[in-house]
């Protein structure tokens, strides 16, 4: 049954204590590839999560970088070249609830902010490395100049967007206004998730909050991080401001609300890019916000209102979410 598996993650599954018994693909995305990522059940009972990363220094970091931002984000149990186990974590998605607590929210922003409070290791695929001083990093994930490494993305992010016909030339230059007039001095640099939205964090069965898909743990700008997440999973204003009050009690937003456009420039051209890449459909999500961003009198305070679906009408109504 095995078989199926990747050549790496098949040697993980044949050491544990139990025989496999079904081997389930999970991997959500839309891929050229086939699946990586899988739920493991074995006879015992236990389940884990097994899947192959895109390389064996991949794999050391979101170890290493895991075991560092402790019981919030799921462990790495095993690991081999390209190859992981992880904890399966039994209960429900936020994405999948109807309506998400603000309570719930303010504890998400919390998990963040203690991982962007975190000291960065020096080498983050090293498990015996030294850690820098806060907000500080020595690694190829991103340079410590993080507002050098963004803008560089931004603009090749842009050009390839361009090239793949989804961004008009006059909006490209709008963007590249846009960015110059926000863009911050300086950005602290350490921790990042990259990914840290609604779909990839569970509400476990015994109650507690864990992210669960953290093979895009690096370093890099946290800034562009928090941009991420407000662009992957956009909340309503009051879903916001819970979320950023919980990560304001670990680490400032300050920063980040002060140079909010460009970080969120960054961060949805990154969607867009990738996205039309892949010829995804999607690509309309990410355009959608990018043209709510370019319109918005006051772009600056685009991340207090939200920059997602307005408040609902009633108590318990939905919603939205976007990949």
């Amino acid at each position: 049954m095995s078989d199926a598996a990747p050549q790496h993650l098949r040697s993980l599954i044949a050491a544990q204590p139990s025989p496999l018994v079904s081997l389930t693909a999970i991997t959500a995305l839309p891929s050229r590839r086939p699946p990586r990522t899988f739920r493991l059940a074995f006879a015992d009972g236990s389940l884990l999560k097994g899947r192959q990363l895109d390389s064996e220094a991949q794999a050391a970091r979101m170890q290493r970088l895991t075991a560092l931002a402790g019981g919030d984000f799921s462990q790495v149990l095993a690991r081999t070249h390209d190859a992981v186990l992880e904890e399966w974590v039994p209960g429900r998605a936020l994405s999948s609830t109807e309506d998400t607590q603000v309570a719930l929210i303010a504890r998400c922003g919390a998990m963040l902010g203690r991982l962007h409070a975190l000291a960065a290791p020096a080498d983050p695929a090293d498990p015996a490395g030294a850690t820098t001083a806060p907000n500080t990093a020595d690694a190829a994930d991103a340079p410590p100049d993080g507002v050098s490494w963004a803008m560089a993305k931004i603009r090749d992010d842009l050009h390839e967007a361009q090239s793949l016909g989804v961004l008009a030339r006059n909006t490209a230059r709008d963007v590249r206004r846009l960015a110059e007039s926000f863009r911050p001095a300086t950005a602290s640099v350490g921790i990042v998730h990259v990914d840290f939205c609604g779909e990839n964090l569970v509400q476990a069965d015994e109650g507690r909050l864990v992210c669960v898909d953290n093979a895009t743990l690096r370093l890099g700008p946290h800034d562009y991080d928090l941009a991420r997440s407000c662009t992957r999973w956009p909340l309503n204003a009051r879903g916001r401001q819970a979320f950023l009050a919980g990560y304001g009690a670990h680490r400032s937003a300050a920063d980040f609300l002060r140079a909010a456009p460009f970080w969120l420039l960054q961060a949805l051209l990154v969607s867009i890019a990738y996205r039309a890449r892949l010829g995804s459909a999607g690509v309309s999500e990410p355009l959608a916000l990018l043209a709510r961003l370019l319109a918005h009198e006051t772009p600056q305070d685009i991340v207090h209102s939200g920059f997602g679906p307005p408040e609902p009408p009633a108590v318990g109504a939905g919603r939205a979410l976007m990949r």
